[in-house]
């Protein structure tokens, strides 16, 4: 495979340089295709849309008093403590008064994002207790502190075959083409690839984005399909409307860099995270999210001994260890092999 590197001096100094590869567009990479600025257009109508109306919501619920305020700043708490580790991990720390400005900028975001996830509760969680209470259990009992209840671990354990499914058909969409000898299309740039020689602070970097992207992206698809099942007073209706939003935003870019084959997977697993919000609730989808997040953050890999694998190795470790003990919290204390456990009670 050739690859050419290009650059550009200005006054004597380098100010400028880009890979270009096989498969990359001729002319400027930054020019979009109309099918990438339909999706990005899609994703910022939704991102600002959902922070509009949960925060019109939230205030609502606050107003009349039936939202859950115990639970909103356990999750903001949470969120908050995470997104500042990632700022130590992340941020060149400087002996100096520079440090100042650069605690205020991590505070900043920390405080975004976890505000964003707590509106987001506000607004979703009355709605979801009153109109989908089963889909909501398991987290109410994990907010709470009960990390051995069953459904808790049951949740976590569907969830993470769900997010493992999914990884696998994002490669299978590049694999299935390889095998019928066409052009597979595009391949994907992983997140991973940049920071795997940069150590443990990246790895941090990495997980604690993992983890606070999966809470977000969980919130925000349940918030959609809620909102608009409550809208069109039908669950169906508002459903089929958020997962034609869904596939607006995420399959319609693919179809100028993939295969059709690959637009196809990425339905899929669309569809695949609808249903697993709708039968699992945030939770479930978390679960879900975490595990797929392997495929966005870190080049997964056979080769052990490639030198972006340890980060791959230590959060599949991680991932596996949570499937584990959700597949241990959900026997609810029976013994695997006591003969009980495929029996009715």
């Amino acid at each position: 495979m050739s690859v050419r590197v290009e650059a550009a001096s200005l006054r004597g100094k380098p100010v400028y340089f880009e890979m270009v590869f096989p498969w990359s567009r001729s002319g400027s990479a930054d020019i979009d295709s109309t099918a990438e600025k339909v999706g990005t257009g899609t994703l910022l109508v939704v991102f600002f849309g959902s922070l509009i109306l949960g925060a019109m919501l939230a205030l609502r619920n606050l107003r009349s008093g039936r939202c859950d305020r115990r639970g909103a700043f356990r999750v903001v708490f949470f969120v908050f403590i995470v997104r500042m580790i990632a700022w130590v991990f992340i941020t060149h720390h400087v002996v100096q008064s520079q440090e100042i400005q650069l605690l205020v900028t991590g505070i900043q975001s920390a405080l975004f994002w976890s505000c964003f996830v707590g509106v987001m509760y506000l607004a979703l969680e009355p709605s979801l207790r009153r109109r989908w209470p089963e889909r909501i259990i398991s987290w109410n009992r994990l907010l709470v502190g009960d990390f051995r209840d069953p459904l808790v671990g049951r949740d976590l354990l569907i969830g993470a075959s769900v997010g493992a499914f999914c990884v696998a058909m994002m490669y299978l969409r590049f694999a299935l083409p390889r095998w019928f000898s066409t052009n597979p299309g595009m391949p994907d740039m992983i997140v991973g690839y940049r920071f795997g020689l940069a150590g443990p602070s990246a790895l941090a970097q990495m997980l604690t984005g993992q983890l606070t992207s999966s809470i977000g992206q969980a919130f925000i698809i349940v918030f959609m399909l809620l909102f608009f099942s409550l809208l069109f007073r039908r669950d169906w209706l508002g459903i089929s409307i958020g997962s034609v939003i869904m596939l607006l935003v995420l399959v319609v870019p693919s179809l100028a860099l993939e295969h059709w084959f690959g637009s196809v997977c990425i339905a899929i697993v669309v569809l695949v995270f609808v249903g697993c919000g709708l039968r699992l609730g945030p939770l479930g989808l978390i679960s879900a999210l975490m595990v797929f997040h392997l495929w966005v953050f870190y080049p997964v890999t056979t080769d052990l001994t490639a030198w972006y694998a340890s980060s791959f190795i230590t959060t599949a470790l991680l991932l596996i260890a949570m499937a584990t003990y959700g597949f241990y919290v959900s026997l609810a204390g029976q013994p695997l092999w006591g003969g009980k456990l495929l029996q009715d009670d």
